[in-house]
């Protein structure tokens, strides 16, 4: 995997094997502002079309950043158009069963209008988040994991 982006709340890594970007929060997102935030994953997207990747996954463990309804909606007017238009086929979230708020939150955002036409899964683990994408690869069955959808 090759780093792409690092930066104070986050570490993106380009996965070529699986064709995706890997992010990986750190334990510094109490600290984040709304327009911190939105500076993130503004220089997010523009990734998925450099690396023409097929999905990506989202590590939140470390993740305490809780998203105000306001930025849902702002993710959902500006952030999911560009992942369908780039037509990602996996966006796996990996959670912290722990931290159920932030948690929610993540899941709200992708119940938006835009970011539910989007596949979005959420397990508790690297190995699971990337068995999705290794099925598409390996064109084979895989082990199988536990994902489960946001009830929001």
């Amino acid at each position: 995997m090759q780093l792409i982006q690092q930066r104070t709340f986050w570490e993106v890594y380009h996965n070529p094997t699986l064709n995706i970007l890997e992010a990986y929060w750190k334990d510094t997102g109490n600290d984040m502002e709304d327009d911190e935030f939105k500076d993130y994953l503004l220089n997010f997207v523009p990734l998925i079309p450099q690396y023409q990747v097929n999905g990506f996954i989202t590590d939140t463990r470390e993740y305490h950043y809780l998203m105000s309804i306001e930025l849902q909606e702002w993710h959902d007017r500006v952030i999911a158009p560009v992942y369908i238009v780039h037509k990602l086929k996996n966006i796996v979230f990996i959670m912290n069963e722990e931290f159920l708020v932030t948690s929610l939150s993540i899941q709200q955002t992708f119940a938006e209008e835009n970011s539910n036409n989007l596949r979005v899964l959420y397990t508790e683990g690297l190995e699971e988040a990337r068995s999705i994408f290794m099925q598409y690869r390996d064109k084979e069955q895989t082990k199988s994991y536990r994902f489960y959808e946001a009830i929001v």
